[in-house]
């Protein structure tokens, strides 16, 4: 064995002997009793001098202290997360230690539980424990985050035989309902369009937009036939539209002229 029956492991004069993983073991008895006498050349008791005195043994005992973890700190969506603590223990028991609102465990001396919070923000919650004989714990942060909620942006009509975009926002991921997975889709059909997007904490968030058919503007200019040199005038459509854009590159709901020539509008 490591310490034969009888053996003196350690010796000082304090008393205080530290745990030492090459001399002692956890859960085995060991024995510790006070000793007066003469010291040998080495400085210790010299056991066979006449002049010896041995107190009573006192029993001692190492126990180990329980491992435990609360798992690593994270981001939760709304007000609700899984709790998983893990580790070489007997009984433990989750405790908010501190956060901006309450707290409530489904079964609080679960390792694998869950926790629902009233308010949002940061929190931190403990997992103590115990072995039968030494107490140990871990912290866990989180912070309880609003679910997304995204708004698909661009017009909500198309024109039979043209296209629309709709654009999905700006997030980490997306996912629409036609299997594209970029922030722009480009749509030239009617139908309801649905689309999830997610953060990089992995909260997510879904919506939908309904796109119909429409019809394209039949659009009418009202301008003079002919126009004299030095003169001016200005071209206008016959009802108002959403936008505009000239064959010169402006986009005015009107066009100055001074000279006669063919000008268009989409």
């Amino acid at each position: 064995p490591l310490n034969p029956a009888g053996s003196i492991i350690r010796s000082n004069g304090s008393g205080i002997f530290p745990f030492d993983p090459a001399r002692f073991r956890f859960n085995v008895w060991y024995y510790v009793s006070r000793v007066v006498g003469r010291r040998n050349a080495k400085g210790e008791p010299n056991f066979l001098h006449p002049c010896l005195s041995i107190s009573n043994f006192q029993p001692v005992i190492f126990r180990p202290k329980p491992l435990v973890s609360a798992g690593p700190d994270r981001a939760a969506c709304g007000t609700a997360s899984l709790l998983e603590a893990f580790g070489n223990f007997t009984t433990g028991e989750w405790k908010l230690v501190s956060g901006p609102g309450l707290a409530l465990f489904a079964d609080a001396r679960a390792p694998l539980t869950t926790v629902e919070v009233d308010s949002l923000g940061d929190y931190t919650f403990a997992f103590e424990v115990t072995n039968g004989y030494c107490p140990g714990k871990d912290e866990l942060r989180i912070r309880f985050q609003e679910g997304l909620h995204p708004v698909i942006g661009g017009y909500s009509s198309v024109c039979e035989g043209q296209h629309t975009e709709l654009d999905g926002g700006n997030f980490e991921r997306y996912k629409w309902s036609t299997g594209d997975t970029t922030r722009m889709l480009r749509v030239d059909a009617p139908g309801t369009y649905c689309l999830t997007v997610s953060d990089a904490s992995g909260c997510s968030g879904s919506t939908c937009l309904t796109v119909v058919l429409a019809n394209a503007p039949s659009a009418s200019l009202v301008a003079p036939d002919s126009l004299c040199t030095g003169d001016r005038a200005i071209i206008l459509l016959s009802e108002p539209y959403t936008s505009y854009r000239w064959s010169d590159g402006t986009s005015a709901p009107f066009l100055p002229i001074d000279t006669g020539g063919r000008y268009c509008v989409t």
